[in-house]
């Protein structure tokens, strides 16, 4: 497996070692093969715009550009961050509380900007009289489709009261500023992410394709889908896959695999998150009230929402001998918490879980943690944030372990609550 293979050369390489316990490993090659799987569910005009926020290191964002992605942003820094990397006509701007400074730099790009509010409308409309020919966007209109939630509430932005877009119950609003604005060409929707069934991506996807059927004259050319794919965390398997989505969609919504719209995808989770792996050495073991205690370098400060909602955000996680030359399984197995470093008594990346026996100096590896584990890193504890690689071994004789990001120092993260 190449956990196992990685790790092996995170500790010949020295990029595991005393003084640094823990880092991040993401499967070029895996992430490669999921990509050619997007690619070839949808047209392939598609213009595939991968969630920064998922993981904006931009070694990972080159990678992406390599595979022919471009990229989606959600902040002035996010967009940064992409211009550095995509040409700005393959970047979408989606922030749902953009500020003036925000759209002045925006507006001066050939990235499409999708506008939450008739407020923000407004301010574009100023802009573009104030710019003049340094108006260079396209802009599109994030709708609601209040088509409901699923079954993780605070991932669903499609129910009736969600904060993100402009709601479908003000359809006729939304076709008069159309009517005005001859230059909004294109249409948003998102209807969440993990936790939301296909039944419920397809529904909000075929109220926006409805409505832009709506809009006279083929206003609008551009149907952005947003992302969502739930991901799988139970096994290795990529189910729901891109394929199935697609099928779907093709089924319910037939006009989006024409020449009628210019395809966008906001997919993020379901690209990156299967592919990546926490390799984290076990410090400290103790037997408390009948349960194992295996204390680990890895926890809230990169596994945020696995220690606030164990139950939504589970995470499988292998046992590795000191060596890393033979994972631990189906042997000596005992009830075991997998304990953070922080100073929190929740911060546990599993608690009562049927594990091998881990001694000191063995090493987990905590799965599926490509995608929002170390983009919502904290800096709880002034702890230091690990370094990243990435990891492609297609070929034996070939296997590479590149670094990414270097981990932050101890002045580096002191530097940073000191005004420095």
């Amino acid at each position: 497996m190449w956990i196992e293979r990685a790790l092996q050369a995170c500790l010949k390489d020295k990029a595991l070692h005393e003084g640094q316990p823990f880092a991040f490993v993401w499967n070029f090659d895996e992430i490669r093969d999921v990509v050619s799987d997007l690619q070839r569910a949808f047209p392939s005009t598609t213009l595939h715009a991968f969630a920064a926020k998922a993981n904006p290191v931009k070694g990972m964002l080159c990678y992406l550009k390599d595979l022919g992605m471009g990229c989606e942003s959600a902040s002035l820094g996010e967009f940064t961050q992409a211009l550095r990397v995509f040409e700005p006509s393959k970047v979408v701007f989606d922030s749902p509380c953009k500020s003036l400074r925000d759209l002045d730099v925006a507006l001066r790009t050939s990235a499409l900007i999708n506008l939450d509010n008739f407020q923000e409308l407004d301010r574009v409309k100023g802009y573009r009289i104030s710019l003049g020919n340094d108006f260079k966007a396209k802009i599109g209109l994030r709708v609601n489709p209040q088509t409901g939630a699923g079954a993780l509430s605070v991932f669903s932005t499609a129910t009736k009261t969600s904060k993100f877009g402009i709601p479908l119950s003000e359809k006729a609003e939304i076709l008069a500023a159309c009517r005005e604005c001859s230059w909004i060409t294109a249409l948003h929707v998102h209807t969440g992410s993990q936790g939301c069934g296909l039944d419920l991506l397809v529904a909000g996807i075929r109220a926006l394709v409805d409505l832009a059927l709506e809009v006279p004259h083929k206003q609008i050319t551009t149907i952005n889908i947003g992302g969502g794919l739930p991901v799988n965390f139970s096994s290795d398997e990529y189910t729901p896959s891109f394929a199935q989505y697609a099928s779907r969609l093709r089924e319910a919504i037939p006009e989006l695999f024409t020449d009628r719209f210019f395809l966008v995808t906001e997919f993020g989770r379901a690209v990156v998150a299967k592919a990546g792996v926490i390799l984290t050495r076990v410090e400290y073991t103790k037997n408390v009230g009948g349960r194992h205690i295996a204390s680990q370098h890895a926890g809230v400060d990169v596994a945020l929402r696995t220690v606030w909602a164990p139950k939504d955000w589970p995470l499988r996680i292998d046992c590795y001998s000191s060596e890393g030359k033979h994972k631990k399984e189906g042997h000596n197995v005992v009830q075991t918490d997998v304990a953070g470093p922080c100073c929190l008594g929740g911060d546990l990346l599993a608690q009562d879980r049927a594990l091998p026996k881990v001694d000191p100096g063995d090493y987990f590896a905590v799965r599926d943690v490509g995608a929002y584990y170390h983009s919502s890193y904290s800096y709880y504890n002034l702890r230091q944030s690990p370094p990243l690689y990435s990891w492609n071994d297609d070929d034996t004789p070939k296997q590479h372990l590149h670094l990414l990001l270097s981990a932050s120092t101890v002045e580096q993260t002191v530097a940073f609550m000191s005004g420095l």
